[in-house]
């Protein structure tokens, strides 16, 4: 039993240094020990006692509940995953507003731009309008690069479609062009069997 727990400690303690990418060299430094020493305890020729223990806890962040686990080396990389996919997330979510931004500043550009400008022509508001369906193909780009969801690719698309067609109607509203809102009819039938044909191709 005593064996079996200096082997576990001993598994743990090389795992947890190489993912740390330190050398024996470093965590005898670290410890005021010698490489003898940090070696013996990796190889299981030697327990180290109790304060060693806390101290090498310390460093890994790990407690000493997990140094005599058998399985605490696929628990640091079940940790390691989630971190990353959480990072991932954070990066992904930061890069769809980061895009959307820099979609509105530009729409805010046009609109001021117009404002400012000596032409007669009333601002530009509908700028902020097209920035929906900007927005849209934007979002639906990260979508098809991060995440690849067919759900939030539906949803984007219908936005997509919906918006450009508002847009071009009030950009034209002398012209009345209310009819164009038929064309998203088929447009919407077409996204959403396209989005089942892919569920139906998975299964």
């Amino acid at each position: 039993m005593a064996d079996d727990i200096k082997i576990r400690i001993a598994n743990n303690l090389t795992a947890l240094r190489k993912s740390k990418h330190l050398t024996q060299s470093d965590v005898a430094k670290a410890l005021n020990y010698s490489d003898k020493s940090i070696s013996k305890w990796e190889h299981a020729d030697s327990l180290p006692d109790i304060a060693i223990l806390s101290s090498l806890c310390d460093m890994y962040g790990v407690t000493l509940d997990y140094l005599v686990h058998e399985d605490a080396e696929e628990q640091l990389k079940l940790a390691e995953e989630k971190n990353n996919t959480d990072s991932n997330k954070a990066n992904i979510i930061t890069i769809i507003f980061m895009s959307v931004a820099v979609v509105y500043l530009i729409a805010t550009l046009v609109f001021v731009y117009s404002f400012i400008s000596p032409s007669d022509k009333p601002p530009i508001w509908q700028a902020f309008i097209w920035g929906i369906p900007a927005s849209s193909m934007v979002l639906l780009y990260v979508n098809r690069r991060y995440i690849r969801s067919k759900i939030i690719n539906a949803i984007f698309s219908s936005l997509l479609c919906w918006s450009l067609l508002l847009s071009i109607y009030l950009q034209f509203l002398n012209f009345n062009l209310w009819l164009i809102f038929i064309i998203g009819i088929p447009i919407q039938v077409i996204i959403l069997l396209a989005m089942q044909l892919k569920t139906n191709k998975k299964h």
